[in-house]
């Protein structure tokens, strides 16, 4: 089981996992030992912000209203 996503990175690394990432990933992170393969019939992904309701620390907050303001963006990998 793990706990963070350099967990799963380190599991993927060392062959005790594999794991289904969004394609925004290779942009963003690398990790010696990790292939990508993309997989070209599957579904675009969707994220979302979530908290736990009556929770948010003031800066998290800020983060949310900043988000809020600017709406989704709309994403085409081609």
């Amino acid at each position: 089981m793990t706990r963070s996503f350099h967990e799963v990175l380190h599991a993927v690394a060392t062959r005790q996992a594999l794991a289904p990432l969004g394609s925004h990933y290779a942009r963003y992170y690398s990790h010696p030992g990790i292939v990508l393969l993309p997989v070209e019939d599957a579904p675009f992904t969707e994220w979302a912000l979530i908290w736990r309701s009556g929770d948010l620390s003031p800066r998290a907050s800020a983060f949310v209203d900043v988000a809020v303001q600017r709406g989704p963006r709309s994403f085409d990998p081609r």
